[in-house]
């Protein structure tokens, strides 16, 4: 079996939850004797990069130069220019000799996926973006219906992503973790609120997600300190903050 996963970021090995899902779901399938091969297009790549990590073939792409007038016409026109242009894209998927092709961005990479269904290409779609909750807000079912329908199949990471009654074959699959890396801890605990300098009756919320303004981290730390009753500590932990400042 070879699957050919695609997706589309600056800076893929060094950012979010999706890069790590598709880094880390890769890698398991490996384990299972599944040759994968991951291609992504970066904007700040000049040209193609190829590298390996546990035995997945990782394809860093350059985008064509139009698409990196993000700066001036704003992402919207980067998007635009990513679907129009992303023909590169589509030729090394299609010479890659993959039996499935699994998306993992959506709008970016959409015209690759309307390439690959016409030349009958399976396509599973990981719908890890919020873009999906704004088109399902203004776009009318009858549309997404039809904007869902070159893909085989639909993987959900939370129930609001998984277009349930848009297309004939959805599943929700919730991002797993490692149990052994990620249970309680009560020394651990006792010991990060003390570097904290966090007290034993004080309220400490974690939250454990990259840094983008765009997440509404802010919105929660706001919206608690309208309450002067309780003293409430926040401890972010991810990546990011220097790259996104307020």
């Amino acid at each position: 079996m070879f699957i050919a996963m695609y997706t589309s970021n600056s800076h893929f090995f060094t950012s979010g939850g999706s890069e790590v899902h598709v880094r880390e779901l890769a890698s398991a399938l490996v384990t299972l004797g599944v040759h994968v091969r991951v291609f992504c297009n970066s904007q700040y790549a000049t040209e193609e990069i190829i590298t390996t990590e546990n035995g997945v073939d990782y394809i860093i792409m350059p985008v064509p130069r139009i698409v990196n007038s993000r700066n001036f016409l704003g992402e919207g026109f980067r998007k635009f220019s990513m679907f129009l242009f992303n023909k590169t894209m589509v030729k090394a998927l299609l010479n890659s000799g993959a039996q499935i092709f699994h998306q993992h961005d959506l709008t970016s990479n959409y015209f690759t996926t309307l390439w690959l269904a016409y030349a009958k290409r399976p396509v599973l779609l990981t719908n890890h973006l919020g873009e999906y909750l704004l088109l399902k807000k203004h776009v009318p079912d009858v549309v997404l219906r039809q904007f869902l329908r070159p893909y085989k199949h639909i993987i959900g990471p939370s129930r609001e992503l998984s277009p349930v009654g848009l297309h004939p074959s959805v599943s929700t699959i919730f991002n797993g973790f490692n149990e052994n890396i990620y249970k309680p801890d009560s020394a651990a605990r006792k010991a990060k609120r003390k570097e904290l300098s966090v007290k034993p009756n004080e309220i400490l919320v974690v939250v454990p997600r990259r840094w983008a303004p765009t997440k509404g981290v802010l919105y929660g730390v706001l919206s608690v300190s309208l309450h002067k009753r309780k003293k409430v500590n926040f401890f972010r932990q991810g990546r990011g903050g220097d790259a996104m400042p307020l």
